[in-house]
């Protein structure tokens, strides 16, 4: 299991999303991939 927030930090330090993008990242995730309620990405694809 790899938490939410090391995938959010290491998209930032790659500059794929920008400062305050988290929420967009969040949402997108939730739409398009199955995101548990404890912030864990269960299922990527």
């Amino acid at each position: 299991m790899i938490r939410l927030t090391y995938i959010i930090r290491v998209l930032k330090e790659m500059g794929k999303i920008e400062e305050g993008g988290e929420a967009n990242l969040l949402k997108f995730l939730k739409e398009k991939h199955r995101v548990s309620v404890q912030g864990k990405v269960r299922d990527i694809i």
